[in-house]
């Protein structure tokens, strides 16, 4: 890696592959995410996406840049996920399909009311079949879907 890049990152999901990030790329993603995700200075986000995976679509440095709060989780399951949101107000989470569908899909004893909306991108499949005549509820939840 030489000194032109910022990060390598590689991961082994069957075949390994690598993610270099040079400073302007993840400065650029970083300033995108801001636009396209409609944040405003100091959103509560949560952590739904891998830190790890393409450096959480650069929204650590997207988060610096805005001064926002991060929200990690243990596991990624529809009860947490409605529990962060409910307890630390969350304005924006990330995550791949199968995480909206769990949480559009969750027993009513895993939900929590939503007092606010809450802005959800996915991105990096199409979302689940099941999952998408009912994309634009619950009311409280909105989303970009990003490809």
């Amino acid at each position: 890696m030489g000194r032109d890049h910022a990060q390598l990152h590689v991961r082994h999901t069957g075949d390994p592959k690598g993610v270099v990030y040079h400073h302007r790329g993840a400065y650029l993603l970083a300033m995108a995410n801001v636009l396209t995700c409609g944040m405003a200075k100091h959103p509560v986000y949560l952590w739904t996406l891998p830190m790890f995976h393409c450096n959480g679509w650069c929204f650590p440095w997207t988060l610096s840049f805005v001064g926002g709060t991060h929200v990690c989780l243990r596991q990624v399951r529809a009860a947490p996920i409605f529990a962060a949101i409910a307890e630390h107000k969350v304005t924006h989470l990330c995550g791949a399909p199968i995480v909206m569908s769990a949480l559009l899909n969750a027993q009513e004893s895993e939900k929590k009311p939503l007092p606010h909306v809450v802005e959800f991108v996915t991105a990096a499949a199409p979302r689940p079949r099941p999952c998408s005549p009912r994309c634009e509820a619950p009311a409280s939840m909105s989303r970009m879907c990003m490809a």
